[in-house]
């Protein structure tokens, strides 16, 4: 027997029936309803406490300032209806806002476009969310905790203009 002392920055005590997974690619974009249901709830029964999403700007700010919330709204309720909590990773910039208009990952011009859009996401599903206030059959669930973008240090997920500096960047 082994026994090694706990190291003074040792994490808190994790409860027994934590997991968290990742929803993304394929079964988010591609799955129909019926099949998304079913996992969520496979989720849940394996005991999933938390979720990891992305939630593409892109996909949702149609136009400067118009947001097609119909998929991040199916999220937060197949996460609310399933007593799992979501932690989304916001990401991919407009095309219009990117350093970099052609490229995907670029990261955003400005960051108070990017700011401005996070303002969008939490007015409607953090704590005071309008979201809540149209869905009064669902539990109150307030997204609390957001991933700001993905994996900067990696070109696929924000590529920076050669000689850019991606932590000055993804700093501000």
């Amino acid at each position: 027997f082994l026994a090694l002392p706990a190291s003074a920055g040792a994490a808190t005590h994790v409860p027994p029936k934590f997991f968290g997974t990742n929803w993304d690619a394929q079964i988010q974009k591609e799955a129909p309803p019926v099949l998304q249901d079913q996992e969520w709830k496979r989720m849940h029964d394996s005991g999933v406490k938390s979720t990891r999403v992305p939630i593409s700007w892109v996909f949702i700010e149609t136009s400067p300032g118009v947001y097609d919330w119909t998929a991040t709204d199916r999220l937060v309720e197949l996460a609310t209806k399933n007593d799992i909590e979501l932690l989304p990773a916001v990401l991919y910039a407009l095309e219009f806002d990117r350093t970099q208009p052609e490229n995907f990952a670029s990261p955003p011009k400005d960051p108070k476009t990017y700011a401005a859009f996070m303002t969008q996401l939490i007015g409607r599903y953090g704590p005071k969310g309008t979201y809540w206030t149209a869905h009064p059959e669902l539990p109150k669930r307030p997204l609390r905790y957001w991933q700001i973008w993905n994996e900067p240090h990696l070109p696929f997920q924000w590529t920076e203009p050669k000689g850019g500096d991606w932590a000055k960047d993804y700093g501000k």
